[in-house]
């Protein structure tokens, strides 16, 4: 069973990560070569909350290698918040930002319960951080689709949020200044629904 958060790992110590929820997803779409059930050239993790102890590496039964594969991962962040947040900043695989913005297709990261100052990501089809409640000050979040912030109460100053298609923001009590939006499709504000294309740079009152 796959789990938010998951990738793999090779015995350098070097991670790979794509949809951060399917093992064998992540190792069609990055092309890994993970060798034979008899002599694996990668393994995977998974790391379901934010405790240490939940962090885990299937390594078949080898205990020793699983611990220091371990030691790997930890060596980028001690908690998995923090991990997430290295993932964002292009820090653990080099290739993920690239590929995030070119993926086309649904990206399920509603296990996401906060991003790391100044976050920018840009997906190209349908970007799901319907599990985030707040962003961080000048954050910049684009899909190529749908866009699915449900979970926000309210934006940060200077947010910059871009949807292809329907923008989801159906949690909002208010919108700040200089909050910059667009949709092509719908743009969900709290039982308010604005066909599209709709774009508005929301200026404060003088």
């Amino acid at each position: 069973m796959c789990n938010f958060l998951s990738g793999w790992i090779d015995t350098g110590g070097n991670v790979t990560v794509r949809t951060l929820v399917h093992h064998e997803l992540d190792a069609e779409i990055a092309k890994i070569d993970i060798g034979t059930p008899e002599r694996p050239k990668v393994f995977q993790w998974e790391w379901v909350d934010e405790s240490p102890d939940s962090l885990s590496v299937r390594t078949l039964g080898d205990e020793a290698q699983a611990k220091y594969l371990k030691s790997c991962l930890m060596s980028i962040a001690k908690k998995r918040s923090q991990f997430i947040a290295e993932i964002l900043r292009g820090n653990v695989d080099g290739d993920f930002l690239t590929w995030l913005a070119s993926h086309g297709s649904y990206l399920n990261l509603r296990g996401l319960t906060r991003l790391p100052a100044n976050a920018k990501l840009s997906a190209g089809g349908y970007l799901d951080l319907s599990g985030l409640t707040s962003l961080p000050a000048n954050a910049k979040l684009s899909a190529g689709g749908y866009l699915d912030l449900r979970g926000l109460t309210s934006l940060p100053a200077n947010a910059k949020l871009s949807a292809g298609g329907y923008l989801n923001l159906s949690g909002l009590t208010r919108l700040p200044a200089n909050a910059k939006l667009s949709a092509g499709g719908y743009l969900d504000l709290r039982d308010k629904a604005i066909p599209g294309p709709f774009s508005q740079n929301m200026k404060p009152k003088k």
